[in-house]
């Protein structure tokens, strides 16, 4: 069977013997071509969500063949990227222009009903019941232990109707627990598929994906607004603004008929595949843009990841995760700095790859990295065992990471 894994796979760094025992919860993440027997034929145990496939595919016909399917924890997230659109053209666009990347490998869930705040507030330290309609918020479902269990942007539809997108493509490990608890509500698979569209034109390009009519409401979102649109085809969507980008959540026929539109302004807008989404999370600057359930995961409490703001000391209601997020037992045991690759440029590291000091003590691991064209190398998150000291630390192999400065050697 014919199976490329990805660079920075885990399983690879394992059978080297370069694999930090603090990293082996992190999960394989790698990609296959298109005709391997993971995906269709003999083999079928991935199975991609069907709008993914067709806007991977509706991109292809332009753009030709992808050149491999990204899978994360066992789920499809989306293809690498397409052969006659290089990756550094992809980067050219979304820091001058726009790009857009394909959402529809994550997972929406429909949250309804009289209790369905209750339900929603049960799974986060974060208070969501000052969420308004028409506002989303970034969340993160916590386990009993205080760390990370998914990550979620919780938009409030409607007084008592919530859309959630799980960034990690799973429902929230404790939902039948808050079920039990709040029984009067209903949480149902959505068919709501999205994309989103980052650099400096991703309003102007969004506006003028919605009908003239909506435009000017798309102009006047702020972060984490929503707004309902019309698109110029007449589908019925959504368009959420967040940090970095626009996103438009609709029904997937509402969505493929945006792509086609969107492919046909390649002086604005160009599709991006998950090699630049890898270097595009390195390189931002806006935000620690982190990849779960690799740079957070249950094995990362939200103060070790820089989310420690998320707990709201105020929060009444109780919560999974309480009493380990309200009284911890020590302070961080990690933080997530990125660094740079020294040396030899061609040089990439493996997700899970120890990290050792100049005297050759393991001080932490990569949880995931990308190609900085900036710095001219790869770069990591890396999460570093926290000493309580934020001195200079010489790290063998590794530099520090300065965006937009070339690194030396």
């Amino acid at each position: 069977m014919n199976v490329a894994i990805h660079p920075s796979s885990t399983l690879e760094t394992a059978a080297a013997g370069r694999t930090n025992p603090l990293s082996m919860n992190l999960p394989p993440y790698f990609t296959i071509p298109a005709d391997s027997g993971l995906v269709s034929g003999e083999q079928p145990c991935l199975k991609p969500k069907k709008h993914l496939m067709d806007i991977i595919e509706l991109v292809a016909a332009r753009y030709g063949p992808h050149h491999g399917l990204r899978v994360l924890a066992g789920n499809v997230i989306g293809a690498g990227g397409w052969s006659r659109l290089p990756t550094k053209r992809q980067h050219d666009y979304v820091n001058a222009r726009a790009g857009a990347f394909i959402a529809s490998g994550m997972m929406y869930l429909e949250v309804s009903g009289p209790q369905a705040l209750d339900v929603l507030d049960h799974l986060t330290p974060r208070n969501l019941r000052s969420l308004k309609t028409g506002r989303a918020a970034f969340t993160l479902f916590t386990t009993p232990t205080g760390t990370v269990d998914e990550e979620a942007l919780v938009l409030r539809v409607e007084e008592n109707r919530y859309l959630v997108s799980c960034g990690g493509g799973a429902p929230p490990s404790h939902l039948h627990e808050a079920l039990e608890r709040f029984p009067d509500a209903r949480v149902v698979d959505s068919d709501v598929v999205s994309f989103n569209i980052k650099g400096p034109d991703r309003i102007a390009v969004m506006r003028d994906l919605v009908c003239a009519a909506d435009r000017a409401a798309v102009d006047a979102l702020k972060p984490f607004q929503a707004c309902r649109c019309r698109t110029n085809a007449g589908d019925d969507v959504t368009v959420v603004r967040s940090v970095i980008g626009m996103e438009m959540w609709g029904m997937p026929g509402a969505i493929t008929a945006v792509w086609t539109a969107m492919l046909d302004m390649p002086d604005r807008v160009l599709p991006c595949g998950w090699d630049l989404l890898d270097t595009y999370r390195i390189e931002c600057t806006d935000i620690d843009f982190l990849l779960h359930p690799l740079d957070m995961n249950y094995g990362t409490t939200l103060a070790e990841i820089g989310l420690g703001w998320m707990v709201d000391p105020a929060k009444t209601a109780d919560y999974v995760g309480r009493e380990a997020l309200r009284e911890p037992a020590a302070g961080p045991r990690i933080k997530v700095r990125k660094l740079a690759v020294a040396g030899d440029r061609s040089s990439r590291p493996r997700i899970g790859e120890a990290v050792q000091d100049a005297d050759g003590r393991i001080r932490g691991h990569v949880s995931s990295c990308g190609y900085s064209y900036a710095a001219d190398r790869h770069v990591a998150f890396v999460h570093l065992a926290d000493d309580g000291s934020d001195g200079p630390l010489e790290l063998k192999g590794w530099t520090s990471f300065q965006p937009g400065v070339r690194a030396a050697g």
